[in-house]
């Protein structure tokens, strides 16, 4: 999820080529997850401190965002301090967005979240200067999205890059569906919590690492079944589709001879206002890359 109108009137100029040599034969699947961008952006600056430099990478929701900020240029350092400026939050504020609210409260046609997307896709131009996916070399880049107006997940490889990690982090209820050349989309994570499917068939792609963030209150334990809330239930629903689809699309590709790497971070839950956790969040994701780092050590670059 990203939020609103642009930070500053200063441009960010990516660099056209990481600086580190990318492994071509390595795809980086990043997850969606409420807030988990700070965690894949650990795990990406540490992937990259180390040597490891995915040829390719997908994301859905958070995960889109972070994965499409870095192939559209932005070093992994230079995507940690746009998430962690305060004034990103400060973006949200919108005297209309109460009202918003209240046509969602009452199902009113027309009405699909709090958020308009339009200011957030203009903050995404002011970083990523209007470059399209297809321009997206190194790493190249799939973004998840759901098509509404089609009624399927899509996995983006062309078109405005800006509108696309936007649509694939409109989280239903709180962004507006977004409309991109006359069709609706939401979410990636909706369907595709982790996207493996673009480098399945990918004979370039040897290697898919797979980055989970799980969120949770800490110290509270797993839910269990009963006593339930219906919001708990619809956690634990989501979770366990979630599961099975990750499952799935894991073993199509070790099936067609990849080598499927997942890696887990846990981390308290996040959101607008416990923003004072994303530095901790950056520290975990990096954390998990350092515990793995044996594990990991045959895909540095040299």
């Amino acid at each position: 999820m990203l939020p609103g109108t642009p930070l500053s009137t200063e441009k960010i100029n990516p660099s056209p080529i990481p600086s580190n040599t990318p492994n071509n034969g390595l795809a980086l699947a990043l997850s969606s997850s409420y807030f988990g961008f700070y965690t894949h952006a650990g795990f990406l600056a540490e992937l990259a401190a180390q040597g490891v430099v995915p040829g390719a990478v997908s994301g859905s929701s958070a995960g889109g965002l972070v994965a499409g900020l870095h192939a559209g240029g932005l070093s992994p350092e230079e995507i940690l301090p746009l998430l962690t400026d305060l004034d990103l939050f400060r973006t949200f504020h919108d005297w209309a967005l109460p009202i918003r609210a209240t046509k969602l409260l009452f199902n009113r046609p027309g009405t699909t979240g709090a958020i308009l997307p339009a200011r957030a896709v203009r903050q995404l131009r002011t970083i990523l200067q209007d470059r399209r996916i297809e321009d997206c070399h190194a790493p190249r880049l799939a973004l998840a999205v759901t098509n509404l107006t089609r009624q399927h997940p899509e996995l983006i490889t062309r078109g405005p890059l800006a509108d696309f990690i936007l649509a694939s982090c409109a989280l239903p209820g709180l962004f507006a569906a977004h409309t991109i050349d006359g069709q609706l989309y939401w979410d990636g994570g909706i369907a595709q919590p982790a996207p493996l499917a673009p480098w399945i068939d990918d004979p370039a792609i040897h290697t898919i690492l797979v980055h989970f963030v799980h969120n949770h209150d800490a110290g509270k334990k797993k839910p269990q079944p009963r006593p339930l809330t219906i919001y708990a239930g619809i956690c634990l629903i989501k979770q366990i589709v979630h599961d099975e689809l990750h499952r799935l699309q894991a073993r199509l590709a070790r099936e067609a001879g990849k080598n499927v790497i997942v890696l887990e971070t846990t981390t308290p839950r996040p959101g607008f206002f416990r923003r004072q956790l994303g530095p901790d969040l950056i520290q975990l994701g990096r954390e998990t890359v350092r515990r793995h780092s044996d594990l990991l050590q045959p895909l540095r670059q040299r």
